[in-house]
């Protein structure tokens, strides 16, 4: 575990974060103090931004987990890249695994798609 979790105030929210996960977002993002690790600050980003820095999806989506926790989100913003569109292509294969209804979701990738 990343001391700097570790030291955390009791209450602070990054406290609720997988240590792992937490891990992984000070280092990607290169804060210098665990506290700066924030619901509000994380909020700020998008998804897009998250794989840049090289974050897994996993890490992602427990960051998204961790924001709706503290009622906010990542920055709303559709995929672009090819990265980002084989990131959204495997969610859809997850949710469909586990018998999800993903119609509605694969037509708005096919939207996405075709309006790129």
């Amino acid at each position: 575990m990343y001391r700097g979790q570790k030291n955390l105030e009791e209450f602070h929210p990054a406290k609720k974060l997988n240590h792992k996960i937490f891990n992984n977002l000070f280092e990607a993002l290169k804060l210098k103090h665990p506290e700066d690790l924030t619901p509000r600050y994380l909020s700020n980003l998008s998804a897009s931004q998250l794989l840049s820095v090289e974050l897994t999806l996993v890490a992602i989506s427990e960051g998204q987990e961790w924001l709706v926790e503290h009622g906010t989100s990542l920055k709303r913003k559709p995929p672009q890249t090819p990265e980002e569109m084989q990131a959204v292509k495997r969610a859809i294969g997850i949710l469909d695994a586990y018998q999800f209804d993903v119609s509605i979701i694969r037509q708005q990738l096919a939207y996405l798609k075709n309006d790129g």
